[in-house]
């Protein structure tokens, strides 16, 4: 640089950087980490794999407190949707045909507490069907496809048809998946996340990576629900604005996911002692965004651009310096004032 002005962006990333390496010569451990930015949303290819690992972990905590755990499947019938599978999905959405369900049969006391926890699927066919966890060690056949059956809406399909006992349920089918106990309920928490860990052979339909529900455009597809205070004390893991700190523009699941990692984000992070127990932890501040792709970020740090590119980067002061000089570039995503505002990771 000698011989030569700095320009104000070069000025400012120099000088950022060396107050970054500043504690660093004190032995506080204060350091730059990149990263890609990530989209998450449980359909993302990238993401549904952590954010399902996450879930199964919460999940394993709050079915420890369960005496019991039945789990269920719910289906609708084709044959009622003829509009299409969006439609089915709509109409059991808008009637809460899920937890309707639950609240019937604790009204019939078969079940041990109102506490439940459903995640929706999709059928090759584009139909959707729910995997759902009661707290219960019994469930009368015919109670569970009565109350499924309670969905029948006679304004639009006439008179319900009678039900007996052992046959199929007049809005769908239902049937019992699997019943565990107390002490292998960790294993219910592993077999109904396994459906969110990772996308299914055949890919979602297109109707739910395009979805725009019939309410308006701003409703989302969760794929995992649960009963109010299903969580106790822990807060919801619901990936929204308020968990995240992002306010997201209502875009399609197809175009949230094509966005995944089109971007990085950069983090300062520094190891923080607890006084009392003498553990360690990080805590990390957002700082902002760069106009990269995490791979290009890498190979401008000269770091080979890992599989997947999905693993956080502890930077070298040197590479510090070279995003502090990306992060205040005229081209970058974010304004300046968002620099100062505290995000988690």
């Amino acid at each position: 640089m000698q011989g030569r002005e700095l320009s104000p962006f070069e000025a400012r990333a120099s000088t950022r950087a060396e107050q970054s390496e500043g504690p660093r010569a004190q032995g506080a451990a204060r350091r730059l980490v990149v990263g890609p930015h990530r989209c998450k949303s449980r359909f993302c290819p990238h993401c549904a794999m952590p954010l399902g690992l996450q879930l199964r972990e919460r999940l394993r905590r709050v079915l420890r407190t369960f005496k019991s755990v039945m789990m269920l499947t719910l289906t609708v019938d084709p044959a009622l949707f003829p509009e299409g599978p969006q439609a089915a999905f709509d109409f059991c959405r808008e009637r809460r045909s899920v937890a309707l369900l639950v609240q019937g049969l604790k009204r019939r006391g078969v079940l041990l507490s109102g506490r439940w926890a459903s995640i929706v699927e999709w059928q090759q066919n584009g139909y959707p069907h729910w995997h759902l966890i009661v707290e219960a060690d019994y469930v009368p056949f015919a109670a569970l496809a009565s109350e499924w059956g309670k969905n029948w809406d006679e304004s639009r399909w006439g008179p319900r048809p009678a039900a007996g006992i052992g046959q199929r349920a007049v809005f769908g089918s239902v049937r019992f998946t699997k019943t565990f106990d107390a002490e292998s309920s960790e294993y219910a928490a592993n077999y109904i996340t396994k459906y969110i860990t990772k996308p299914p052979k055949a890919g979602y339909p297109a109707w739910v990576l395009d979805y725009a529900a019939s309410g308006g455009r701003g409703r989302r597809i969760r794929r995992f629900s649960t009963a109010r205070g299903f969580w106790g004390g822990e807060p919801s893991p619901r990936i929204n604005e308020e968990a995240t700190g992002e306010t997201r523009e209502w875009c399609t699941i197809r175009e949230r996911v094509a966005r995944c990692g089109i971007t990085s984000v950069v983090f300062r992070v520094e190891d923080v002692v607890d006084t009392e127990t003498g553990e360690v932890a990080e805590e990390a501040r957002y700082l902002g965004r760069v106009h990269k792709t995490y791979p290009e970020l890498l190979n401008a740090l000269g770091e080979s651009a890992r599989v997947g590119g999905f693993r956080r980067h502890y930077c070298t002061p040197a590479q510090e310096r070279v995003v502090w000089g990306l992060l205040y570039a005229p081209d970058r995503v974010e304004s300046q004032h968002d620099l100062d505002q505290p995000r988690a990771p």
